[in-house]
Formats: C-alpha cells, sequence, structure tokens
C-alpha cells in the first residue's frame, strides 16, 4: 500500500534536516577544525550504519526479491569506495571549510549549484538528454550564486574569506554532485 505523498513529505524532511545539519556544522567549525569534525562526523555515521545493517540483517530485510542478500562486483564495491572517499571524505571536508569561512548563509546559496552539477555530471557520465530549459535554469542558477558572492562579507569575515569560502564551497558542491551521479549506475542496480 502507497502512503499518499510519502516522497514529497521525505524531500521536505531531508532539506528540512539538511538545513539544520549546516547550522549545527557551522557551530562546529568554530571550535574544531573542519576535517577534525568530517572524520568525527564518519565515525559517528559508520557506527550508525552498521548498527543500523546488524538490526536491518537481524529481521530479514537486508534480503532482494529472490531471497539473495545483495551481491556486488568488485568493480560495484570500487565504484561506491570511489564516490564514498569523492563525496563523504573530500566534499564534506570542503563543505565544512567553506562553512567556516563564510557562513551558512552564503554557503546555502552556493549550494543551489547542486542542480546544474548535477545535470551537468548526468549528461556526461549518464549520457542523459540537457534541453533548453535545463540549460536555462542552470544559467539563472549560476548568475545568482555570482551575483551572491558579491555580497557584503559577515562582520568577523574579510572578502578575501568570503570569496575563497564560495571556491571551496562550489568544490564541495561539485564534487557531491559528482559522487552521487558516479555511484548511480550501482545503485539502481541493486535497487531495481
Amino acid at each position: 500500500m502507497a502512503i499518499p505523498y510519502f516522497g514529497e513529505a521525505c524531500a521536505l524532511s531531508a532539506a528540512i534536516v539538511w538545513a539544520l545539519a549546516l547550522v549545527l556544522f557551522k557551530k562546529g567549525t568554530a571550535h574544531v577544525r573542519p576535517l577534525h569534525l568530517n572524520i568525527f562526523k564518519n565515525v559517528v555515521g559508520m557506527a550508525l550504519l552498521l548498527a543500523t545493517l546488524a538490526a536491518l540483517a537481524g529481521v530479514g530485510l537486508l534480503t532482494g526479491t529472490d531471497g539473495e542478500r545483495f551481491r556486488l562486483t568488485g568493480h560495484e564495491l570500487m565504484v561506491l569506495a570511489i564516490s564514498g572517499v569523492v563525496g563523504v571524505a573530500i566534499a564534506d571536508t570542503l563543505l565544512f571549510y567553506a562553512l567556516h569561512l563564510m557562513g551558512v548563509g552564503l554557503m546555502s546559496v552556493v549550494d543551489c549549484l547542486y542542480a546544474p552539477a548535477v545535470i551537468f555530471f548526468s549528461w556526461i557520465m549518464l549520457s542523459e538528454s540537457i534541453g533548453p530549459v535545463h540549460i536555462l535554469g542552470a544559467g539563472f542558477i549560476i548568475c545568482g550564486v555570482l551575483l551572491a558572492s558579491r555580497h557584503a562579507p559577515p562582520p568577523d569575515r574579510t572578502r578575501r574569506q568570503v570569496l575563497l569560502g564560495v571556491v571551496v564551497g562550489i568544490g564541495a558542491v561539485i564534487a557531491i554532485a559528482f559522487a552521487i551521479i558516479y555511484a548511480k549506475t550501482v545503485l539502481e542496480r541493486i535497487t531495481a
């Protein structure tokens, strides 16, 4: 039985949780270096993931539709490992550094580049088609980010720090988009 508007509710919840996470991570970068914060986040996340997998395996929820456990080839494991390193290790460290440099407000604007980056990598890596509307929308987003990067810096930051934050933030968004699209073929196969 399908739950009405379940996907929409999940998408809205994800956006709210992401906004809260950015605020908390910004507070974290005031006390801890971005790399150390990312290592801590990954250790806690891995512990919770392993606990969840153990619980799901215990009740039989980690099997495919045919009763077989999901099997990944060596290539698929390598794709997921590369995606994880780029998306979780590199991109999140860059994201935390950008948050430290320019704050949540400007990082939220830079984060809008995610959609054009996903469109670009989907076109390059998955041969998906891009229409004029996609290109126009991506252009508007890029112009908006460029305009926002000219915004006056927060009181405790210099213009140079904000510009460096924008560049680092763009790198983080591009790395996240790449990692997600790179893993997409494997994820589509195991969720089919």
